[in-house]
């Protein structure tokens, strides 16, 4: 039977007690991955539907202001003084 070498021997030694903590190591960075693209997916969703919510209020307050200023009579005839009408609001 062979001899193995006390260099092999540790070589060995030192591979099989840094496995367990390589294999944890990555198990740990694919857990924390997982958690940072769920963490990164809420508060995109979050920062959408508050750009969404300011959005639609500007929205709302130009749909407010086209509807007061169609109701005018000069804006609706496209007059003259529709001109001077859409300046002053």
């Amino acid at each position: 039977m062979r001899q193995i070498k006390l260099r092999t021997a540790l070589t060995f030694v030192v591979l099989a007690a840094l496995i367990p903590a390589t294999v944890f190591s990555v198990v740990q960075s694919l857990a924390v991955l997982d958690y940072t693209r769920s963490l990164l997916g809420n508060n995109l969703a979050i920062s959408a539907l508050a750009t969404a919510g300011q959005n639609r209020d500007q929205i709302v307050i130009a749909e407010q202001a086209l509807s007061t200023l169609s109701r005018l009579p000069d804006v609706r005839n496209i007059s003259s003084a529709c001109d001077q009408d859409l300046q002053a609001s």
